[in-house]
């Protein structure tokens, strides 16, 4: 009984519920720290390596945000922070594939100029107080899945190039490119169009 006692002590509740608060926000930091290493296997053009962690990097996507809805975690900190990561992890693979021309200029100026976008609006919103709860939209939430296939795709493509000798591959590659340009450009102007009502407001 004294056992029973200790383990459900307010103190042992309390350091519970901060290590259930921590780990979705753990989960999204290993997703940052991964983003350099995949950079670095994209350079040296180990693609398969790269391929792997990027895969596991864009599963945390979905672990961070079942363990908050899961455990009741989320934190103000979390709806900051993992939107962010999506964000420096994209953005630098994306460019990354531009500097080994895999990827057109103008798709990875795009998802660049986006996110730029986001992240400057959401400090207008801070700034100014607007009354504005910044949420993930459908359109931005469709973005990020095609932006993620699309950098697997092309990981995948690169370690495996025969695949590009394959007409309905590469057909599926350039839809999937278009696919991700036009959802881009949709939910930058959802976006814009959001922070610019509430500034009106």
């Amino acid at each position: 009984m004294l056992l029973l006692k200790s383990l459900f002590s307010s103190a042992h509740l309390k350091l519970l519920a901060k290590t259930v608060l921590f780990l979705p926000n753990l989960v999204t930091g290993a997703r940052v720290l991964a983003t350099p290493v995949i950079i670095y296997f994209i350079l040296i053009h180990s693609f398969e390596k790269a391929f792997v962690l990027f895969f596991l990097a864009g599963l945390t996507d979905w672990v961070d945000g079942f363990l908050a809805r899961r455990y009741s975690s989320e934190s103000a900190f979390g709806r900051l922070f993992d939107p962010l990561a999506d964000k420096i992890l994209l953005a630098g693979v994306y460019l990354t594939l531009f500097y080994i021309n895999f990827v057109p200029w103008w798709i990875s100026f795009t998802v660049v100029a986006r996110d730029i976008l986001i992240v400057l609006g959401a400090c207008l919103v801070w700034y100014l107080k607007l009354p504005l709860k910044i949420e993930p939209l459908f359109i931005s939430k469709v973005n990020t899945l095609l932006q993620i296939l699309l950098c697997l795709v092309a990981l995948f493509s690169l370690n495996y190039p025969f695949f590009s000798c394959i007409p309905i591959f590469r057909y599926f590659l350039l839809a999937l490119v278009y696919g991700t340009l036009t959802s881009t450009l949709l939910s930058g102007y959802a976006y814009a169009k959001l922070f610019y009502q509430s500034y009106k407001r």
